[in-house]
């Protein structure tokens, strides 16, 4: 049976009068009312005493799960902790191995963009080096024009006219022929480029298709690792009685390998409130606890 302990706290209360006397008012006499916690002092608590426990605290919150008759080995307690920890271990485990082939498939993606990247720059400058080629043939083919033009001049002055146009016409040219010399090489640099971004985006590929079948093992495996785990623990909680079980269940999902947590160096390992000298006493004659700050139970580490 579920117990708590109550704190009686006095009385601090103004003690109000009420005048009380026959039906004709005569011999009144001033009786004190009994209200607030004088009221839970003197009648709600003897009856409860009768039941064999105090249900309130001295916060009025209902504590019924704070203490419990019933003893456990600190050694059962502290195996069940034991097992939610590696329960929970690959839980997190089985969480986070689908994330590693996520981060695969995404640098998988990256390299493909950067290719992609890469293959339209070399397009790209393979397209103005074919303007500066056909720009520049098209100034040579419109040279020796001129120069033929030169050779038929009808006196002079039209010789010299176009002798300074074509010498322009050169110059120009050489600067085109520059610039297309340096285009090609940038073109050059960027097919080692993406020659190198297609090698490092087919190791991606390969590396993204071993860490899926790596991870879909490493999932089946830890399946059937929780699956045994979970099954101890089902056989381990079912030797805690039915109310406490029932509560550490429910806290469960929020505590974690936490619902089962000793005490360290006078605190409950969970959250660190401190054990006071009453609840370490009775944790040592084996008596569950339940921490009055997170709700995990508690228990001496066996020596």
């Amino acid at each position: 049976m579920v117990r708590a302990v109550a704190c009686r706290l006095p009385c601090r209360l103004p003690r109000k009068i009420a005048w009380t006397g026959g039906p004709n008012g005569s011999e009144r006499k001033r009786q004190p009312l009994i209200l607030g916690w004088q009221a839970l002092e003197s009648v709600i608590l003897p009856r409860f005493r009768k039941a064999g426990g105090y249900p309130f605290s001295r916060r009025g919150i209902e504590t019924r799960n704070m203490t419990q008759v019933t003893t456990l080995e600190p050694a059962l307690l502290a195996l069940i902790h034991g097992k939610l920890r590696l329960f929970y271990e690959l839980t997190d485990q089985a969480t986070r191995a689908p994330k590693q082939v996520e981060f695969a498939r995404q640098r998988e993606q990256q390299y493909r963009q950067k290719l992609e990247a890469t293959t339209q720059q070399l397009q790209s400058l393979r397209l103005k080096a074919k303007e500066k080629q056909t720009e520049l043939g098209s100034r040579e083919a419109q040279v020796k024009k001129m120069q033929v033009q030169q050779d038929g001049a009808a006196n002079n002055r039209e010789y010299s006219m176009l002798g300074d146009t074509i010498k322009a016409n050169i110059a120009a040219n050489e600067v085109l022929g520059v610039e297309l010399f340096e285009l090609l090489e940038q073109v050059d640099a960027e097919v080692q480029l993406e020659k190198q971004a297609a090698d490092v985006l087919a190791k991606a590929v390969v590396e993204t298709k071993v860490t899926a079948e790596q991870t879909a093992d490493t999932i089946t495996r830890l399946e059937r690792e929780l699956k045994v785990v979970e099954g101890e623990l089902r056989d381990l909680f079912a030797k805690i009685p039915g109310d406490l079980q029932a509560e550490l269940q429910r806290k469960r999902p929020a505590l974690r390998e936490k619902t089962v947590t000793p005490v360290d160096d006078g605190a409950c390992s969970s959250c660190w409130q401190i054990i006071t000298p009453q609840m370490k006493s009775a944790l040592s004659l084996r008596q569950l606890f339940l921490c009055p700050g997170c709700g995990a139970l508690l228990f001496m580490p066996p020596n």
